[in-house]
């Protein structure tokens, strides 16, 4: 029998980089928050010590594959062989600042530690999520939070909820490529803690830098009157919700360019923990 699990996208609310550690790694802060827009995942168990991966998305391949990676941290753990059979319904776009692919790990440890009944707690499986990426532990935490360190350290924070748009351009950014980049400024104060940080994202300029196309965005979604802002390292853009005239407007863009325009409701608590 298949069972089926959401794997939430979510967006940085605001990203700040503190500085950077002696180990390489980014102090971060930001205030992290789930979005509507979910991938779907399925996994019914087998009777041989296989995972079977069908997708149908010629994105994903063994190399970037965080659910198999996933399962098998868990098996690893565990003892357990058992194998998996996976399907995965995806609407997250990938290298678009949504921890789209940090989500379906996540997911997959939570929902294999429910399948093979392991009882692992959410700590357990925050630090394993943690070997797969900076962005899977706010997934399994489950709830809006205020993160630091590489992203993995979290208060609990509860931002307003609210209906947003989203628009997902035609380019996929590298993260390491913005963290590497020699126009990344790595050195700024601390933020006070509060749910009511305005936003700024302190990448923005290696983003540009990096992705030209990406300032253009910018500079045409300021002139039709919207606030831009990008989530995380990008390329995805969120705005509030625009007024008519501004809708239209938009829309005209998006054709132009290229772009989905998407409407969403932003969410404290993740769908997998509803």
């Amino acid at each position: 029998m298949m069972h089926y699990y959401p794997a939430p996208a979510k967006i940085n609310r605001f990203l700040r980089i503190v500085r950077q550690e002696d180990n390489g790694y980014h102090y971060l802060q930001t205030i992290f928050q789930f979005i509507s827009l979910t991938d779907t995942l399925g996994f019914e168990l087998r009777t041989d010590d296989q995972i079977v991966a069908d997708y149908h998305n010629e994105f994903i391949h063994e190399g970037n594959d965080l659910i198999v990676k996933a399962i098998r941290l868990l098996q690893a753990k565990s003892g357990r062989t058992t194998g998996v059979t996976i399907t995965l319904d995806k609407h997250i776009p990938m290298g678009a600042g949504l921890g789209g692919g940090s989500s379906n790990a996540a997911t997959a440890l939570m929902a294999i530690n429910e399948l093979y009944g392991l009882h692992y707690s959410s700590e357990t499986l925050q630090a394993l999520g943690r070997t797969l990426g900076a962005d899977v532990p706010i997934f399994i935490y489950g709830q809006s939070a205020w993160a630091e360190g590489i992203g993995d350290q979290f208060i609990p924070m509860m931002p307003e909820e609210s209906e947003q748009y989203l628009i997902v351009p035609p380019i996929a950014i590298s993260t390491q490529k913005v963290f590497q980049s020699e126009h990344l400024a790595r050195n700024h104060p601390m933020l006070p803690q509060s749910p009511d940080q305005p936003y700024l994202n302190d990448c923005i300029s290696a983003i540009v830098a990096l992705y030209p196309q990406m300032g253009h965005y910018l500079t045409q979604l300021t002139n039709i009157g919207v606030m831009p802002k990008i989530t995380g390292t990008g390329a995805c853009i969120y705005i509030d919700v625009p007024t008519e005239s501004q809708m239209a407007r938009l829309m005209d863009l998006a054709n132009l360019e290229g772009w989905q325009v998407l409407p969403f409701k932003t969410l404290n608590r993740s769908p997998f923990h509803a």
